[in-house]
């Protein structure tokens, strides 16, 4: 055992992928865990993307 609580595992795996798949533009934990998909993978930031589409669900989606 790591003695990492899953939440700290979770998050030190996601921090290693902090880009944005559609623009590399990069982002927060925050941002992945809230837009992106369950496996904090964001495919549309706000560097690329409108908010209201993030705000509909979009970013955690490959179909754009």
């Amino acid at each position: 055992m790591s003695g990492k609580s899953i939440r700290d595992q979770e998050r030190t795996s996601s921090q290693q992928n902090n880009q944005c798949e559609k623009c590399d533009s990069y982002i927060s934990f925050q941002f992945a865990r809230v837009f992106g998909d369950n496996n904090n993978r964001v495919y549309g930031c706000l560097n690329c993307e409108k908010l209201h589409v993030l705000r509909e669900g979009e970013g955690g989606t490959t179909n754009q």
